[in-house]
């Protein structure tokens, strides 16, 4: 029954070269994200250079001095940590490609490993086979698809999506939103009171201008 297999190699060895590289992807998948999510949980420590860029960013976004212009009108710049997190995910890199592209490639993949059963199945028509004898082809590329979205299920692409999200905002907002403000209102304060010592030696300078002219018109009057 399986004699097929052996008859049409080129498509046999097609059809599970794609199969298995799609699979791989998947589990690549799997694994890089297992590994994300165990580095968000920890990300005051972490090495992983991802995400280090993702707190790079956010303090350079959001922890920047205010400008003249925004102290002088009261602006408090809003930060919207979730709409951050989401572009920042949205930009990750496994392996210098994006998540998603990783996904269209597995995607892609099991399709030209059907194609490649096709194919196989088609080859057999041509030189006469019967159903029986071609139907391993058509077998083997329904258990195909099974498996794939079995996996697909099993690893729960956006449940990790999901909880790396969730582990990335716990400790912006948690850790450096609060920072930021303590350190902007550390900042402020720190301006106020250069602004009263400004006042203040600007209040002794006059004092001191209109004691030394109080004094020349006293000589002159005396004189």
């Amino acid at each position: 029954m399986f004699q097929i297999l052996l008859v049409e190699g080129l498509s046999s060895i097609g059809m599970f070269f794609f199969f298995l590289m799609s699979m791989g992807i998947l589990i690549f998948l799997a694994v890089n994200y297992n590994q994300f999510i165990k580095d968000a949980e920890n990300m005051s420590i972490t090495k992983r250079r991802e995400l280090k860029a993702i707190k790079t960013k956010f303090l350079n976004s959001y922890g920047r001095k205010d400008t003249e212009d925004e102290r002088k009108f009261g602006i408090q710049e809003q930060i919207n940590v979730e709409v951050f997190v989401d572009k920042s995910i949205n930009r990750l890199k496994f392996c210098g490609l994006k998540v998603n592209t990783w996904r269209f490639l597995s995607g892609q993949s099991l399709l030209i490993s059907i194609i490649f059963a096709g194919l196989g199945a088609f080859r057999g028509i041509l030189a006469k086979m019967t159903i029986r004898e071609i139907s391993p082809f058509y077998l083997i590329a329904f258990l195909e698809l099974y498996i794939f979205f079995s996996v697909v299920s099993i690893c729960d692409y956006e449940g990790k999506d999901k909880l790396l999200r969730l582990n990335i905002i716990e400790y912006i907002e948690n850790h450096m939103v609060n920072r930021i403000q303590v350190a902007k209102a550390f900042q402020a304060e720190e301006k106020v009171l250069q602004i009263l010592e400004e006042e203040q030696r600007k209040k002794q300078t006059f004092s001191k201008e209109m004691e030394e002219e109080l004094d020349s018109l006293l000589q002159e009057f005396f004189v």
